[in-house]
């Protein structure tokens, strides 16, 4: 038998471990993207940042959601090591079932994406890099929320593989190194905590049944990420089928910048999806108020930090990726769109749809969106580049929120599941 510790404020403590691991994920990039960009130039960052995309892709399809699903169903049932044996084995089992069609993917994008073709040692690296993130168990530390000792591990790993960047990356086709690093970092951060998960939770062979069963369960889950990564992560990739990687390149130094003012906004969320669903059926009052208060606190950063990218978009990519990526502003400038309304439909799915059960309303949405944004990206990148990409995207996201929004208002009130910023109780 064993025991999942509880600490005094664990809300706190978790909020802090997980921006600890989004302060890496803002921080690091900062500090090596103005290195990577000059050392590398256009063209090879560009072969960079498409080929961090695919991996980062992949692992989400890898993942399937289970960052969600998983960890609510370790949230729900944490006090019963029985139930949570089972959901860990599940997840393990449709793990295993996915990797075989995550690695046909691989292999589809380097037979078909020319910067791949030109050169096979990206493609290599970023499927190791697509293990390491796919297979990650965070989800069972963050459902007990415990994530302390993995955020530490993983900000220690991921500053290693930094400062390694500055010594072995020296010309312009070494952006593969920066790729192998990754991977190791990665690998090291997944395979020491899987080690401490199965040290708490008695190791069962998955069953094809509760594989499929995990699948099934997951799939609400699966396709908000899946989707969603169409008009995010999945962008780059798209990009690269019709465009230079110099034209990639100027698309990458901008996403990324907008990246990591966007990421400052996930902590918060995610810290707070576990907790709600924890109470949802046990304090509905206290997770109403844990909504609302997640909504206002992520919509007014994300209206401040938006307007102050698109204001600073000069300065920032003269300083971030410097010259020769002046076509990156006006890039920018359209991302700066993405911070607002992308932390809104965040908190909208997961802290007042997700929780009472309204997975499949957000996967509608999110399905919709998706095809949106691949529709005009196909329809704009060819023609406009990386600026029709922008195009596409702000479309997308903006659809998602204004539908989300209108579930929210319109169809929980209609059904007599008021939303949890104004009622009691959620039914």
């Amino acid at each position: 038998m064993w025991k999942v510790g509880r600490t005094s404020n664990p809300l706190v403590e978790n909020a802090a471990a997980l921006y600890a691991v989004q302060l890496a994920g803002y921080a690091l990039p900062l500090i090596t993207i103005p290195f990577l960009a000059r050392v590398l130039h256009p063209d090879g960052f560009g072969l960079l940042v498409l080929a961090q995309s695919l991996a980062l892709w992949l692992s989400i399809l890898f993942e399937y959601g289970f960052g969600l699903s998983a960890t609510r169903a370790v949230a729900s049932h944490r006090d019963d090591p029985a139930r949570v044996a089972e959901t860990v084995a599940g997840v393990m089992g449709a793990k295993s079932l996915l990797f075989l069609g995550v690695a046909i993917i691989a292999l589809l994008a380097a037979a078909t994406v020319p910067a791949f073709r030109r050169h096979p040692e990206y493609i290599v690296w970023a499927w190791l890099q697509t293990i390491a993130l796919g297979f990650s168990p965070f989800w069972y530390f963050q459902g007990t929320e415990r994530m302390v000792r993995p955020a530490v591990l993983e900000v220690a790993a991921r500053a290693l593989a930094t400062a390694a960047m500055f010594f072995v990356v020296r010309a312009s086709d070494d952006g593969w190194k920066v790729l192998a690093l990754q991977a190791s970092a990665g690998l090291t951060s997944t395979g020491v905590p899987l080690l401490w998960l199965y040290r708490e939770v008695p190791w069962r062979r998955p069953r094809l049944a509760q594989a499929l069963s995990a699948l099934r369960s997951g799939w609400g889950m699966f396709v908000f990420r899946g989707a969603h990564s169409l008009y995010t992560t999945m962008n780059v990739v798209i990009l690269g089928l019709f465009v230079p990687t110099r034209a990639v390149g100027y698309y990458g130094g901008a996403e990324r910048i907008a990246r990591a003012v966007l990421n400052l906004l996930t902590p918060l969320s995610q810290a707070l999806y576990p907790r709600i669903s924890h109470l949802t059926k046990r304090d509905p009052r206290e997770a109403g108020g844990l909504a609302r208060l997640g909504l206002m606190l992520i919509a007014g950063v994300g209206l401040v930090s938006g307007a102050g990218m698109a204001l600073a978009a000069p300065l920032a990519v003269r300083i971030v990726v410097g010259p020769g990526y002046e076509a990156s502003i006006p890039v920018l400038r359209g991302l700066a769109l993405l911070v607002p309304l992308s932390g809104a439909s965040t908190v909208l799915a997961m802290q007042w749809l997700f929780p009472v059960g309204k997975e499949r309303t957000v996967t509608a949405v999110i399905l919709a969106g998706g095809v949106l944004n691949v529709g005009l990206a196909l329809l704009l990148a060819p023609h406009f580049g990386q600026m029709g990409m922008v195009w596409a995207v702000v479309a997308a996201e903006l659809f998602i929120f204004s539908a989300l929004a209108w579930c929210v208002r319109h169809r929980l009130v209609r059904r007599g599941e008021r939303p949890p910023v104004s009622a009691p109780a959620w039914r």
